[in-house]
């Protein structure tokens, strides 16, 4: 999917206010290139998933698919955060250490009425972790999230052996679940983030789990 002008409508069929801009009924608002990363917040997200509103490209409506709306909202969310800031920025803690933002997707197709397990491997030498997203999940649905040690056993002195676990059984909504811990946890480079999706549906489903990771230097 490639991304380039972002608009949002309003289709509530009445005047709405949403994210301090004030919407006619079914008005096309084009988001400014300097705002979309302030646009890219839960209200907004919400909005799409209850079909309050919908993302607009330059030719329309980018997708019947909510999931697939908020995937273009992010991606020109990203584009914008990158394209304002200094290149390489980061967060630098008191102690010298550099922070910098890693996001990752991966997918995971799962046959109906099963569970398939799909794991991340960290690939920096360490990093944290503070939120997980699932994305074009199904109400009723669950997910089991934990954590493996690498293939040499740091952690444990065991290859592959799972550490933790801090999903269990966690119910899904519709189109969209996220999970933001209020502290982060340290990982390093090898182990592995372990996302277990409990289709219970009579169809096959694709989800799209995001990571935010924060690397550090």
């Amino acid at each position: 999917m490639s991304y380039s002008v972002c608009k949002i409508k309003n289709i509530t069929g009445s005047a709405q206010t949403l994210h301090l801009h004030e919407f006619a009924i079914d008005e096309v608002y084009t988001i400014p290139d300097s705002e979309r990363e302030s646009w890219y917040v839960d209200a907004v997200l919400e909005a799409i998933i209850n079909e309050d509103f919908e993302i607009h490209n330059s030719d329309g409506l980018v997708s019947s698919s909510k999931s697939d709306q908020i995937k273009y909202l992010e991606g020109n969310t990203i584009s914008a955060s990158v394209n304002s800031q200094p290149p390489f920025a980061s967060k630098t803690l008191s102690d010298g250490t550099k922070l910098f933002r890693r996001k990752h997707g991966f997918s995971i197709t799962i046959p109906a009425n099963s569970n398939v397990e799909e794991k991340f491997n960290i690939p920096y030498t360490a990093c944290k972790i503070t939120k997980a997203e699932v994305i074009n999940s199904l109400h009723g649905d669950k997910v089991d999230f934990k954590v493996y040690d690498n293939e040499d056993g740091d952690i444990s002195g065991y290859p592959d052996v799972m550490l933790n676990q801090f999903g269990f059984g966690v119910y899904m909504s519709n189109e969209m679940y996220e999970d933001e811990s209020q502290y982060d946890a340290d990982l390093i480079a090898g182990m592995q983030i372990g996302v277990t999706y409990y289709n219970n549906s009579d169809s096959e489903r694709t989800v799209y789990i995001n990571l935010t990771l924060h690397e550090l230097t």
